[in-house]
């Protein structure tokens, strides 16, 4: 498909003309942004429930807020921590991106998913925070006080600016010399302050500016999340612009062609691979960027849903 899925057009055509700007000052227009991609015929995610409790240790100073999904039995030999997008900035555990995405994984895995509910980016919190807490998150699955799960059986999974908070924090597990997740999921992922030139469809203009990612943009949520300063969490920085990507864990990196990051995830896969690591690139035609926002009977976001549980099974071994 070399062109826009008319799902997107009937979900979001209504935001072609309106003004980005809009949405810092405008609540009402942020919640229909919010509400476009499920309509009230649209099948909801599988019910699964889930409990909500802050978590402690030592690699956060502060303790960090989860959702723990499991099957009814409780029991998973298995585990993915989740890491919802939003540019840093935004997003919510809550997101159907994020909560639905979880409970698919439940559903259609076994494994248990730690959904982390990050403090997003401010003066006062930036880098390295937000990827220690999904350093914290991580632990504490593998902790006595937690899962229990061996490394070797968790995945770290991240959408946008969650895959780039998992991918950093894996860097910083390898120049730990520490033990790395099983497997790393990004799906349309933010991972370059300068954005990777993209091979962009002719017809990307069919989606609407408030859901477009261009270079300004990327350029204001990392500098709102690194700060003035160009710190450093035990060698690593907190974007991917300079890092190297050899010894990394198996990795799925889902691209989005309708996607002004798209760059992002070819450029990942393509200097992983280059460097040793092992990395499985899926282009899903016809979406933009936030897709797995939509529902499962899309043809597009079931099949990407099922990639997923198929890797997460491959990677943590028979549920």
């Amino acid at each position: 498909m070399r062109h826009l899925h008319p799902e997107i057009d009937a979900r979001l055509g209504w935001a072609h003309g309106v003004d980005p700007a809009q949405l810092m000052t405008d609540p009402e227009l942020r919640s229909r942004l919010s509400h476009s991609y499920f309509t009230m015929d649209d099948e909801e995610s599988p019910v699964v429930k889930y409990e909500q409790f802050d978590i402690s240790n030592d690699e956060c100073p502060y303790p960090v807020s989860i959702r723990l999904y499991r099957t009814q039995s409780k029991s998973a030999t298995s585990a993915v921590v989740l890491v919802h997008g939003g540019g840093f900035l935004g997003g919510t555990v809550d997101d159907q991106e994020s909560d639905g995405v979880a409970r698919e994984i439940v559903t259609r895995t076994g494994a248990a998913v730690v959904s982390v509910d990050y403090r997003l980016a401010s003066q006062e919190h930036h880098f390295p925070h937000l990827h220690h807490e999904v350093l914290a998150a991580f632990k504490w699955t593998c902790s006595p006080g937690g899962l229990e799960l061996n490394p070797a059986s968790v995945v770290l999974l991240g959408a946008s600016a969650g895959a780039s908070l998992c991918a950093t924090a894996t860097l910083e597990l390898r120049e730990r010399s520490d033990e790395l997740p099983a497997g790393l999921v990004l799906l349309y992922p933010l991972l370059f302050k300068l954005s990777p030139p993209a091979d962009s469809p002719y017809d990307i203009d069919r989606v609407p500016a408030i859901f477009r990612i261009l270079q300004p943009s990327v350029e204001f949520m990392f500098d709102s999340y690194l700060g003035p300063e160009a710190l450093r969490s035990n060698g690593v920085h907190g974007s991917l612009d300079d890092e190297t990507l050899d010894g990394l864990p198996p990795s799925l990196v889902v691209a989005a062609a309708y996607d002004d990051l798209a760059g992002h995830a070819h450029e990942f896969a393509s200097r992983a691979t280059r460097d040793g690591s092992v990395v499985r690139l899926i282009d899903v035609p016809g979406m933009p960027h936030g897709f797995l926002q939509l529902p499962r009977s899309i043809d597009q976001v079931g099949r990407s849903l099922e990639a997923i549980a198929t890797f997460v099974d491959e990677q943590t071994g028979p549920r």
